[in-house]
């Protein structure tokens, strides 16, 4: 539950930004119809997996058959931490009673609500902004686990100060610590003895524990010894009782037939030299074009699919729009994956090579990542555009940008227009000199002025910089950054950079770096006012 709240505690930048967005964005909502854009998702959709109130039982026993996304059990030695939390409370500071008091309460909510309108929490939370964008219940038992953690620490707490003899318990609390100990161990008995899933092999762990004995730092009493052991002991057994819970190898739907088959061919399309620069198309019914996107990615190949929500919309809807050829290769799709009786529109698509059952075809004026054209050619919208390209659209030395209304048209993009020529120019040269996951590089040198376009997909969060000075960032091709460049050598550089995601972030290392100056300012004044005053000098 570490890695939800680390999780959780990084994206946080991020939720102002994904919230302006969402407008543009479909999220998919399991087997549900997607939700557009900030649309509520309907209540039909809204339940998904949440909990019965029969499976109570399993936050003390067994919980392998309640496989939801969110955790339930919590086990019997947190059932103890809880039952010693009241004696952490009764002997608790303002602060520590605050905290017992609000991560309980807040525990028992988030709780309920994993069991959506049994308990009738899905019911508000429907309403409620945030929380009605959530559709599993059951996710909800994250942070109610994560809670109980916390909780149960508080309470084993008191084993610990007891132990060490740091608290001394008035015979009334420690006949309810006894019992609650008793409670505990009970329960835990109890749930060996019912574990369905109990395995021999799960004792091996109290192995380690003469090996942790020596492990453990040298104590100035035997209590200290004791406590030690005593913890180490406490972990095994939840280890005992609780197991991590793995799945054999050979039930992985890795070893699938489909999924063996599209890594061997994805194997082979890995080798080809050129691919880095290139996309890869899959047609294939049998098994899905995003599972083979995301099989691609293992091998650095790129593909035009992704296994995200939410997700642009538009991207989206390109996503499987297989019909728009021209648009395919003018992303720079060059090789094609045919599966079954598909195959490749493209009447110029020759076959590469054959794996597994699968054709890989390969066409020949594929768009390369950087272009450089000195033509340009106007369209009213990108339905025109989309229309044309269709038709037959010479993407390799022509550029298609939107004509403008009642805006001037920049010097530089009026002498292309003027003088651009939709034929190769001698003498270009286009060298890439560096790239990172958000930087493009590259260096450019024509004796005419032309449009440098990035084989990226078109976002306002592309920005650049010509000869180290910022240029304006036009749409190409309705999809696809580009600047004009003047005539000569130039070093372009692109980069994608969310400006409201980044000064976010800025302002989240800002708030961290003061917090820990004011702990360590804390820190020091409470340190400087421990030491003793030194007696006054005789006069």
């Amino acid at each position: 539950m570490r890695r939800e709240a680390q999780a959780a505690s990084i994206a946080a930048v991020a939720f102002l930004p994904m919230a302006l967005a969402t407008g543009d964005m479909i999220r998919h909502v399991g087997l549900h119809p997607p939700v557009i854009g900030h649309a509520s998702i309907p209540w039909e959709s809204f339940n998904d997996s949440q909990l019965e109130p029969r499976l109570l039982s399993h936050l003390l026993f067994d919980s392998s058959n309640v496989r939801v996304l969110g955790g339930l059990y919590v086990g019997p030695l947190a059932l103890l931490g809880i039952l010693l939390c009241i004696v952490a409370y009764h002997r608790g500071d303002g602060l520590t009673r605050f905290l017992i008091l609000t991560f309980a309460s807040m525990a028992l909510y988030f709780l309920m609500a994993g069991f959506g309108t049994h308990f009738g929490v899905a019911f508000l939370h429907f309403h409620i902004p945030l929380l009605n964008r959530i559709r599993e219940a059951a996710r909800y038992l994250v942070i109610f686990t994560t809670l109980t953690a916390l909780l149960a620490g508080l309470g084993l707490q008191i084993i610990v100060d007891v132990a060490r003899g740091k608290l001394e318990l008035s015979s009334g609390w420690r006949r309810y610590f006894w019992i609650s100990t008793a409670v505990g161990l009970f329960v835990f008995l109890l749930a060996l003895a019912i574990d369905r899933h109990e395995r021999m092999t799960g004792w091996l762990v109290l192995a380690i524990l003469p090996l942790a004995w020596f492990l453990l730092p040298s104590a100035s009493s035997w209590r200290s010894r004791v406590v030690g052991a005593g913890l180490l002991l406490l972990a095994c057994l939840a280890s005992v009782l609780s197991p991590p819970e793995t799945l054999p190898f050979f039930v992985s739907e890795y070893l699938s037939a489909d999924n063996l088959a599209s890594h061997r061919v994805l194997r082979r399309i890995a080798q080809l030299p050129d691919i880095a620069k290139y996309r890869v198309v899959v047609l294939d019914t049998a098994f899905r074009p995003a599972t083979w996107g995301n099989n691609a990615s293992f091998y650095g190949i790129h593909t035009f699919y992704l296994m995200l929500t939410p997700q642009p919309r538009a991207q989206f809807q390109e996503m499987f729009d297989e019909q728009a050829v021209n648009l395919r290769k003018l992303r720079g799709a060059k090789y094609f994956v045919c599966g079954q009786d598909a195959k490749p529109a493209d009447p110029k698509a020759q076959l590469l090579f054959t794996e597994s059952g699968y054709r890989v075809y390969e066409v020949p004026d594929a768009m390369e990542p950087y272009t450089l054209v000195h033509a340009i050619r106007l369209f009213p919208n990108e339905g025109r555009f989309r229309a044309q390209l269709t038709q037959g659209f010479d993407y390799q030395y022509i550029a298609a940008l939107k004509k403008s209304t009642g805006e001037t048209t920049p010097p530089l993009l009026q002498a292309i227009e003027k003088t651009g020529s939709a034929t190769p120019t001698p003498g270009d040269l286009l060298e890439p000199i560096f790239r990172t996951p958000n930087v493009f590089g590259v260096l450019a040198n024509s004796t005419e002025p032309g449009l440098l376009i990035l084989n990226e997909r078109w976002s306002r969060d592309w920005h650049a910089r010509v000869n180290s000075r910022p240029a304006n960032v036009l749409r190409a091709n309705f999809t696809q950054p580009a600047v004009a460049l003047p005539a000569g050598r130039n070093f372009v550089e692109f980069e994608y950079k969310p400006v409201l995601f980044w000064c976010l972030l800025i302002l989240q290392r800002i708030t961290f770096l003061l917090l820990l100056l004011v702990a360590t300012w804390k820190l020091f004044t409470n340190w400087n006012c421990s030491q003793p005053t030194s007696a006054a000098a005789d006069p």
